[in-house]
């Protein structure tokens, strides 16, 4: 084994992405579980971050990869990836023989990764938001719903990978899916709130506050994206109820089969949550406002808890939508990029 999360003359792929406390783990989260799947198929695999309040670092080290720090002036947090954040990722892939960099970041721009491309290496990107000019990707991969239906500008030769049967999940949420045995009853009161691994400690306290005026008695608990990521697969089974946003967690959930309340905490998640409330997995509910929202959000989750068959309906939506490989069908296309 090599010191690079694979096996010694492997084909090597750098990721770089970044989580911190302010914008949230997803970006991280999602690029680990492609790194995990490339590396169970032999692959050298090294991350590039900054080091950014949060926990991100630690969860990439965790899961057993390397990390090339990129250096961060205070300036430049969550902010557009400059020209030396460029060069400096350039030379992790070069000291890592990486043919392939994979680009999961909102501040990455066409001319950041046009001259990765210029240098001889391949570029795929995890996108969200087809914001961007993306001739320069030779592999693209959205795994939201509505994904086909965005306007990707892209070259002919791209292999575009859309839609939530691509969803990036960890081999923990399969192996718990055929385990699964979920029931739904009008007694039911065990609710998940799971927002990320950004600070929502004050929005999970206004939750708590409107389910406690509620006219049931119910456990909640609460999950933290990156503090909680091993976990994450026991409570989302554990759960009758999510109250969550509308990122990368919601495929965790649509794998296990849990109803969702879904707040929106950022313009990128709005798609997703009208997607998904469509679909019949879950209840949209919107931005969240402490001062118009409480009443509303405590009506819901009575209103879900005593409706065992429509919660049944809503499971069984999700669950056809993602069925926990979409890391490995993801990873099987990126090899074949990269090994071309």
């Amino acid at each position: 084994m090599s010191g690079d999360g694979g096996v010694s003359g492997a084909p090597s792929v750098l990721f770089r992405c970044d989580g911190s406390l302010t914008i949230g783990m997803g970006h991280v989260v999602r690029s680990a579980s492609l790194a995990v799947a490339l590396k169970t198929r032999r692959c050298k695999v090294r991350f590039a971050m900054r080091e950014l309040p949060g926990q991100a670092g630690d969860f990439v080290r965790k899961a057993g990869f390397p990390i090339e720090t990129i250096p961060c002036p205070d300036s430049e947090k969550n902010v557009l990836l400059t020209e030396a954040d460029r060069a400096c990722t350039g030379e992790a892939a070069h000291r890592s023989r990486a043919g392939c960099v994979v680009v999961d970041h909102y501040g990455a721009s066409p001319a950041y990764m046009e001259k990765m491309k210029d240098r001889g290496m391949k570029v795929a990107v995890i996108d969200d938001l087809a914001d961007r000019d993306l001739t320069a990707a030779g592999w693209l991969l959205n795994q939201n719903l509505g994904a086909e239906g965005l306007a990707y500008h892209t070259r002919p030769d791209c292999v575009r990978l859309l839609g939530p049967s691509y969803a990036l999940l960890r081999p923990e949420f399969g192996i718990a899916r055929g385990r699964l045995a979920r029931k739904f009853a009008p007694n039911d009161c065990r609710v998940l709130l799971t927002f990320g691994g950004g600070e929502t400690e004050p929005l999970c306290a206004e939750i708590m506050k409107a389910l406690s005026d509620g006219p049931r008695r119910l456990d909640v608990r609460y999950a933290r994206g990156g503090e909680d990521a091993a976990s994450m697969a026991e409570l989302m089974t554990w759960a009758d109820l999510s109250i969550n946003g509308g990122g990368s967690t919601c495929w965790e959930l649509c794998c296990l089969g849990v109803p969702m309340v879904i707040l929106t905490l950022a313009l990128d998640q709005a798609l997703n949550a009208s997607a998904l409330a469509r679909q019949g997995c879950a209840l949209n509910l919107g931005e969240w406002r402490a001062d118009t929202g409480a009443r509303r959000l405590a009506g819901c989750v009575e209103e879900l808890l005593a409706d065992p068959e429509r919660r049944a309906a809503m499971s069984r939506a999700s669950q056809a939508l993602v069925d926990g490989a979409g890391a490995a069908r993801a990873a099987d296309s990126l090899l074949a990029l990269v090994i071309r």
